[in-house]
């Protein structure tokens, strides 16, 4: 009674509009979702990560497998806005409002405490990044279904930016969109994201927490990070006095469309590497305009290297090797 019955009296009530109101279908719908959910051998859970930089046209909403991404209805945006502090906050903490939601189901044992699925958020929106697609939150949150069966929701902060650099309009999603995104995702849940244990898990690491900064020098030693992670795998033959050559050669390789380009990718990521020297330790310290352009140039090129290393296997020191006798 004080566990199941109540609570869902509380929640069916809750969504009348008057006590006077309720009739015998919702009886009826407040008893079967009882019976349904004390007879259940599993329960049902959610996870919602509302966002910033995509949507989906018009009211649809767009599912693969268990992951689904819709627009979010103007009263979800508005307990978002309450819940963040309203206008009291708007000038502290507050950034822009979601107008995008990630959402994602599970089914578990009922007998199993702490079920969580924060731990496939954060690839999933990493993938998201991948893409190109710029997304922007703070939180993923955690619930069941329905939402009376959980005493409360549990939220987890993600390693998003909160805010865009740049001003430009929000990217569409699409079904084949979201089929590849998901797809990465799913990839991307055997890196530790948020804690790396692996210099691949670093590489993934620095580039989100690089798109995730407020400030352009610390995204653009993120980003360099990244490559250097991506780029450099440990080869006992090789010195360590050699790192920027390899740098830049391997990277001329690895992140070249074309043959034809080399020459000038090795020259851009000549350019990243300095830039890196030239924050940390030059006396010359780069201005604003340098640093706004080396952070677009890593970003993109630590995105399509790590984009490239899901898809066919993060780079080897024999596949480098190999890459540059041939």
């Amino acid at each position: 009674m004080r566990i199941v019955v109540v609570p869902a009296l509380h929640y069916h009530l809750t969504k009348l509009p008057s006590v006077t109101d309720a009739d015998e279908a919702s009886a009826l719908a407040f008893a079967d979702e009882v019976l349904d959910v004390a007879t259940a051998s599993d329960l049902r859970y959610s996870v919602s990560i509302p966002i910033s930089g995509v949507h989906v046209e018009g009211n649809e909403t767009l599912t693969v497998s268990d992951v689904r991404v819709r627009r979010l209805l103007p009263s979800e945006q508005g307990a978002i806005f309450d819940e963040r502090g309203g206008f009291a906050s708007m000038m502290t903490t507050f950034t822009e409002i979601p107008h995008t939601v990630l959402e994602l189901e599970l089914r578990g044992p009922r007998n199993k405490q702490n079920l969580s699925l924060f731990e496939r958020a954060q690839p999933l929106t990493t993938a998201f990044q991948l893409f190109g697609h710029h997304v922007k939150g703070r939180f993923a949150v955690q619930g069941a279904e329905p939402p009376w069966v959980m005493d409360g929701r549990g939220h987890q902060p993600l390693l998003l930016p909160q805010r865009s650099h740049d001003t430009g309009a929000a990217t569409q999603i699409t079904p084949e969109d979201l089929l590849d995104i998901v797809t990465r995702a799913e990839q991307l849940e055997r890196y530790h994201i948020s804690e790396p244990r692996s210099p691949r898990d670093l590489a993934v690491h620095r580039f989100v927490a690089g798109l995730a900064r407020d400030s352009y020098a610390d995204g653009v030693l993120d980003f360099t990070i990244a490559l250097e992670a991506l780029l450099l795998p440990y080869d006992e033959s090789a010195r360590r006095g050699d790192l920027g050559y390899r740098f830049r050669v391997h990277g001329a390789h690895y992140l070249s469309e074309h043959p034809d380009d080399r020459p000038a990718v090795a020259k851009q990521l000549s350019g990243i590497y300095e830039m890196r020297s030239r924050l940390v330790h030059g006396s010359k310290y780069p201005d604003k305009t340098q640093i706004m352009e080396a952070y677009a140039l890593a970003s993109d090129f630590a995105r399509r290297g790590l984009l490239r290393a899901l898809k066919e296997g993060f780079p080897t020191p024999a596949l480098f090797n190999q890459a540059v006798l041939s």
